[in-house]
């Protein structure tokens, strides 16, 4: 046990110190004020919608496919 005691205490260090910036960004999400029910962004997604079956530049072509991989993602989820 006490072989492995530096590289267990740096593993859970390291381990601690990831969750900080998912922890950052919803904190100034949240303190922000932002409306996730914002039109804009209702917008921007009902277009993608609409770029995904008819892409018309290779910007669109990639916005659609990285947009596609994400939906792959089982911890990406979006609401409309």
């Amino acid at each position: 046990m006490s072989k492995v005691r530096i590289e267990a205490m740096m593993w859970g260090a390291g381990t601690a110190l990831g969750e900080l910036p998912p922890y950052f960004m919803a904190r100034a999400s949240r303190l922000s004020g932002y409306d996730p029910n914002d039109e804009d962004d209702l917008k921007e997604f009902e277009e993608l919608q609409r770029k995904r079956n008819n892409p018309e530049s290779m910007v669109c072509l990639y916005i659609v496919i990285t947009f596609l991989r994400m939906e792959e993602c089982p911890w990406f989820h979006y609401s409309r």
